[in-house]
């Protein structure tokens, strides 16, 4: 494409001196073929097939006979990162046509960018053949048939510009630009797609067979593309500006591209700082799945797990740096060091439990999901062994299950429970879904797979904190277990000691207490407390070598003030068992009345003044 002098140096060695742009040959190209050809990249017209040299395109064109249809596919099964197009134009009058096919690997691979090039190649043609019309000559508007509203609606709109964040961004301005460049207007027309599904072939449109037939062809070249590897290349005709980042091309939001470029670069560099994953396997990790898999979490969700992926949560080893008050050990296990790496290793029976439960629903939704059942059975194998298991003394398999072990170990149990999986695992189910018949997209497996070990882990960190800060009936758990313990030890206080008014206490159904509400056991507390107390006040009379205590005294002082006094001259055995029975059981039915201060109502329980106030409230 270039003259250029030079200086001879030596034998073998040239030195430029300077260089100009050959000039462009003045002979016409002689058909329509030869005006593609010329324009560059013929790898897009490779299988261009068309009836005699496309004479009949342009007397078309002039009476208005021609009309086009296309159709895109995309298997993301077979392959997520490629996709295909198939177009035709036909004369309505002389039954002549042309058809291509179009089959590109990109990372933005859609249904939707395999239409677009549909729209492009038909647009491209009839830019070629728009060289041989006759100056100044009237053209009807070109019909061209799609299914896809999105390229329905740009392809009408020619000269409306692009929002930033468009997608496919790079192929639609390409396919406005050779719309514009026509001297005569194209109509982009709707046509049901799939009509084969529910008509016979004798109802079919015209239009509808031609879709049928380009979709056909566009899933047939999309598989012989794959199997030769023989796809497009770039730049196309008139593209005369490219952006790119380490990424590849930027085909949507270069604003997108470019932050996305830069949070790479961030992410990489702290995580290997942190010591999560080191830059020599950042890239092992199936990132590309990560935004869909947290997507629908809630806000404060994903705010967790960038706290406990950061090592920021509120494990007792990062609260004890900020307060060195704080003990740094688990209040589960009681072991030192609670680390986040410790929140999914922990020893403790509840949480194993726990963990298996989270295991049970991944296993549920691997079944459900069409997941490898080899896969299956090692990632359930792996979670249970509970971080001590690796997945290379599991995997017995071929050597390309060998490889995944190798790569998921040196990963290591932190990234996989955090979400962090490895390409190859989501390679090994893409091969498995290719040889089954199933309607489940790899990219969503994938990320729905991610979702599942970040739920298992926050239902980890929940449990920790059910047992720090769990309330029910207004009270924390610890304050629950202490409850529980005291009911355990009253039960097994002699009936001897209580007095026989208050032995009913014992022969209560002690499971419905355990599993009643929380004033109902301190209440039952309250009573035998009561009882206990009342009985050493018997006894302490019928002795008289006990005083009561400061509390039990005030109730007693005001139980004479308002009885008459019990006599003392009587020594007989019943009249002192009579006075001090009736002296017991009035100081206990006071000391009842009394015992509520011993526990105050926890500040949101039923009865404090917040529950009230909120009670109050409209």
């Amino acid at each position: 494409s270039h003259l250029a002098s030079v200086f001879d140096v030596d034998a073998f060695t040239v030195r430029l001196q300077s260089s100009v742009y050959t000039p462009p040959s003045n002979s016409t190209p002689p058909n329509i073929r030869a005006v593609l050809q010329k324009w560059g990249n013929e790898s897009l017209w490779e299988n261009l097939q068309m009836d005699g040299d496309g004479s009949w395109l342009i007397h078309g064109l002039l009476h208005g006979t021609i009309q086009g249809a296309s159709d895109g596919s995309y298997m993301d099964t077979l392959c997520p990162d490629a996709c295909s197009s198939a177009f035709m134009l036909t004369c309505t009058s002389s039954g002549m046509r042309l058809e291509g096919t179009w089959a590109e690997k990109s990372a933005v691979a859609s249904n939707y960018r395999g239409e677009i090039f549909g729209g492009m190649a038909l647009a491209l043609i009839l830019l070629a053949a728009s060289t041989f019309l006759p100056p100044e000559c009237d053209v009807s508007p070109v019909k061209l048939w799609f299914y896809n509203s999105g390229v329905i609606n740009h392809g009408n709109k020619p000269h409306s510009d692009l929002a930033e964040k468009q997608g496919q961004a790079d192929v639609l301005i390409l396919l406005k630009r050779y719309l514009r460049s026509l001297p005569f207007s194209v109509s982009f027309e709707k046509v049901e797609a799939h009509v084969d599904e529910y008509k016979s072939y004798l109802e079919y449109t015209a239009q509808e067979r031609w879709n049928i037939e380009m979709d056909d062809r566009a899933k047939h070249a999309l598989i012989t593309a794959l199997e030769s590897n023989s796809f497009i290349s770039t730049p196309f005709p008139f593209e005369h500006f490219r952006c790119f980042t380490k990424f590849g091309k930027i085909c949507g939001s270069p604003s997108d591209a470019i932050y996305d470029r830069h949070g790479y670069v961030t992410a990489k560099q702290l995580f290997h700082d942190r010591g999560i994953v080191s830059m020599e396997h950042f890239d092992w990790i199936y990132w590309d799945g990560m935004p869909k898999a947290v997507k629908d979490f809630p806000i404060l969700f994903k705010s967790w797990i960038a706290k406990h992926v950061s090592h920021f949560c509120g494990t007792n080893r990062h609260l004890s740096r900020l307060d060195s008050s704080v003990k740094n050990i688990c209040p589960s296990c009681g072991l030192p060091n609670e680390s986040t790496s410790h929140i999914t290793r922990c020893p403790d029976p509840g949480r194993l439990a726990c963990l298996k439960a989270s295991v049970d629903d991944l296993c549920d939704w691997m079944d459900d999901n069409d997941t490898d059942p080899y896969l299956q059975e090692i990632i359930e194998k792996y979670l249970l062994g509970h971080g001590v298991l690796q997945m290379g003394d599991i995997v017995e398999a071929s050597p390309t299950y060998i490889a995944f072990s190798e790569i998921h170990d040196t990963l290591g149990w932190d990234n996989f429970v955090e979400g962090r999986i490895s390409e190859s695992l989501v390679k090994l189910q893409g091969s498995y879904l290719r040889s089954i018949d199933t309607y489940v997209n790899l990219s969503t497996w994938a990320s729905g797979l991610m979702r599942q070990p970040l739920l298992l882990t926050h239902r980890q960190w929940k449990y920790r904190n059910a047992t720090v800060h769990y309330k029910a009936d207004g009270q924390p758990l610890p304050r629950h277990e202490q409850i529980l313990e005291i009911i355990t030890n009253l039960i097994d206080t002699d009936e001897t000691l209580l007095l026989p008014d208050d032995r009913d206490l014992l022969h209560i159904d002690f499971e419905q207490l355990g599993d009643g509400p929380t004033i109902d056991q301190e209440r039952w507390i309250s009573n035998m407390n009561t009882a206990i107390t009342a009985g050493r006040i018997y006894r302490a009379r019928r002795s008289r070598n006990v005083r009561l205590n400061p509390v039990r005294t005030r109730h007693a002082q005001h139980l004479r003030s308002s009885q008459p006094p019990i006599s003392t001259t009587n020594n007989s055995d019943d009249s002192t068992d009579s006075s001090a029975q009736t002296h017991s059981n009035l100081t206990t039915q006071q000391s009842r009345q009394y015992i509520t201060s011993y526990f105050t109502p926890a500040p949101d329980t039923e009865g404090s003044i917040r529950f009230r106030r909120r009670k109050r409230r409209p």
